[in-house]
This record gives C-alpha cells, sequence and structure tokens, in this order.
C-alpha cells in the first residue's frame, strides 16, 4: 500500500554524531509507521499488515546494527509514500532522498535547497534496461538520453557488464527489462526491495572487450 498518492520528493540533512543520526532515523520508522496507524500525518488508519511489520522489524534492526555512516548508506526504505527512500553519507553528515508527503515532525532535520543535491543525486539511483545476454553475462545500458555522454554530464557508466550470476532483480511490474541501479562511491548496487546487493562487474579485460564487441558497443560514441 502506499498513503496519500501525487506527492514529491524531497532531501533533508541528518547531523550530529552517529548515535545522533541513529537516533532520528529510528524517529523516521516511527512515523511512517504513525502515518499507516493515524498516530501522525492525515493518512487513512488501519492495522498494520504483517508485510509492514515485518519491514518494520527489518528497518529498525538495521538502523541499531549499523556501525558506520556507510552501514546506513546501504538502508533503503521501500515502503515510504510514492518513493522510496534512500540515505547518502556527506560531508559527516546522512543525507535523505525521501518524499515530502510526510511532515516528519518528530525528526530533527535540516532542509536541503538548491541544485547541488536533488532527490535523484541523493539517491544516487538511476534505471538500466538489459540490451543483452551473452554467454550468461547480462548487459546493461542506462535508460536515459546518450547525448548526456558526449559533453561528459551524466554521473553514471552509460553500459554496466555484472559478472556472470550477479543477483539482478527486474521491475516486471513496469517493464520487464529494467532496473533499479544505486551508485556508491565505486560501487555498484542493485536495488531489491529493502536491500542493495552489491553488483560485481566483469574483471577479465577479454571477456569484457569480447562482450563489447558482441553487443556491437563503441565507447566512442
Amino acid at each position: 500500500m502506499k498513503l496519500n498518492p501525487n506527492c514529491s520528493e524531497e532531501v533533508f540533512r541528518l547531523t550530529g554524531s552517529l548515535k545522533d543520526i541513529k537516533k532520528q532515523m529510528l524517529n523516521m520508522a516511527e512515523w511512517i509507521e504513525g502515518e499507516y496507524t493515524g498516530t501522525y500525518g492525515d493518512g487513512p488508519i488501519e492495522k498494520l499488515s504483517p508485510q509492514i511489520k515485518t519491514s518494520l522489524n527489518d528497518l529498525r534492526k538495521k538502523i541499531k546494527d549499523a556501525k558506520s555512516l556507510e552501514d546506513l548508506e546501504l538502508i533503503v526504505i521501500d515502503f515510504t509514500c510514492n518513493y522510496e527512500t534512500f540515505f547518502k553519507a556527506k560531508e559527516g553528515d546522512l543525507l535523505v532522498a525521501t518524499c515530502n508527503n510526510y511532515s516528519w515532525g518528530n525528526v530533527e532535520k535540516e532542509d536541503v535547497y538548491g541544485d547541488d543535491e536533488n532527490y535523484y543525486t541523493a539517491a544516487g539511483y538511476s534505471s538500466y534496461e538489459k540490451v543483452a545476454e551473452i554467454e550468461g553475462y547480462t548487459i546493461l545500458k542506462h535508460c536515459f538520453s546518450d547525448e548526456d555522454y558526449k559533453d561528459g554530464n551524466n554521473p553514471y557508466p552509460r553500459y554496466i557488464f555484472p559478472e556472470k550470476g550477479s543477483k539482478l532483480v527486474f521491475d516486471n511490474t513496469y517493464r520487464a527489462n529494467e532496473i533499479k541501479l544505486v551508485i556508491r562511491g565505486k560501487w555498484i548496487y542493485a536495488l531489491a526491495g529493502n536491500n542493495l546487493i552489491k553488483i560485481n562487474e566483469v574483471g577479465d579485460k577479454k571477456m569484457l572487450n569480447k562482450l563489447k564487441i558482441a553487443a556491437c558497443i563503441d565507447d566512442k560514441k
């Protein structure tokens, strides 16, 4: 279930020590639960489903177990209204890319304005499509305009070559060949529910060149 559709994205910042930031993330979990039960917000009051209860318990456990901001970056909340909620470590703080349908009234936060960070840059994810399968390898291509790559303006790799056997979860409810991938530093992760699954790329240069040739990929375009 998604509460109150047709809302927009927002980004805010959590500051302080790791303990402080984790406390505010636990407050976020409390707020989300309250939106379902009617304690907070104006969403429909309903009984929590077993799935949401499990997801909330798992979320709280991940927050409590985190030992660093980097651990918190790997947490995803896929059951917030309209948009998944992502976390990004930046300059000792934690950016939260989420949905502004919630007021997050119990969370101590700083709003982020301007073009330096928006929902998608803070979330660090974009969509890729499967363009070929060769010898058990899947080749993924960025879904958006190729024009961005000519000027070097796109922060996402144009093609991604996951190692054979990588766990790739495609969105069969929308476009069967699309997958959401999250970039965290030099690593690439697949978004699978509330989890980020690390994707290792093909390391063998000969195999990589073979895949590019077989898929007619020209890096210079």
